[in-house]
């Protein structure tokens, strides 16, 4: 009976033994595919890992050109500011004098109402008043002498030049020769 008794349980053991050695083949098929998996995850868990770093790095890098860009930007923005500024102020400056210019040619042509426009002009040219007298009114044809009917007209003008002495003004006349 012992004897029987043992050879019941080594087939018991065989075929268990049998059994357990396919569950055992089983789970390490199973084990080496849950391992490749594992591999495989944490290689696409670095890669991640190394985007993640790298955008960081990019983002970084991105945040200090926009925030250098937006100074410059800004610099940029505070000098046009200016010089628009400078300009507004130039231009409304340009504008008086320019309205001052035409005032003292109005006065001018006022005062020089009786004598032929023909001989005299007066007008602004580049910031200035220019009054041009012909060589007929200031000199006598062939003499480089200014005659008595010149010395009348020059009064004139210096006489409304001198209430405006802040003006740049221009007088010219040339002889005939």
């Amino acid at each position: 009976m012992k004897k029987l008794q043992v050879l019941l349980l080594s087939a018991a053991l065989l075929s268990f033994s049998a059994c357990n050695k396919k569950k055992v083949a089983t789970l390490e098929r199973e084990l080496a595919l849950k391992d490749e998996q594992i591999g495989q995850l944490e290689e696409q868990l670095n890669l991640a890992q190394s985007t993640q770093s790298s955008l960081l790095d990019r983002m970084a890098d991105l945040s200090v050109v926009n925030k250098d860009g937006a100074e410059s930007i800004k610099k940029s923005l505070e000098n046009i500011t200016q010089q628009y500024s400078f300009i507004q102020d130039l231009t409304t400056k340009i504008q008086s004098k320019d309205s001052l210019n035409l005032a003292l040619v109005m006065n001018l042509k006022r005062s020089l109402s009786n004598i032929n426009d023909e001989d005299i002009q007066v007008e602004v040219k580049g910031g200035f008043v220019h009054v041009s007298i012909s060589d007929k009114l200031l000199f006598q044809s062939g003499s480089s002498r200014i005659n008595q009917a010149a010395y009348s007209v020059l009064g004139k003008i210096a006489t409304v030049v001198n209430d405006h002495d802040d003006m740049n003004l221009m007088v010219e006349g040339h002889t005939d020769d």
